[in-house]
């Protein structure tokens, strides 16, 4: 097994967010993939890391489109 399986709070914790937005993005289908074990909801940890890819390569995109604005 080459993940660990992560409540909200650790990964609340672990990217520095509030637990509220995990869930908010959670809600919305936006955030990273779950898994559901009884009534816990874990995030495992290749999860959290393609999330955290998605992110950075739409911030890469709108930082790309910005500066092409502004040239």
């Amino acid at each position: 097994m080459d993940f660990e399986l992560l409540t909200k709070d650790q990964v609340a914790e672990r990217t520095h967010v509030s637990r509220r937005y995990l869930e908010q993005r959670l809600a919305a289908g936006t955030g990273p993939a779950t898994l559901h074990v009884g009534r816990r909801v874990l995030i495992r940890s290749d999860a959290l890391q393609d999330w955290l890819e998605r992110l950075s390569e739409k911030d890469a995109i709108a930082q790309a489109a910005i500066a092409q604005g502004a040239a």
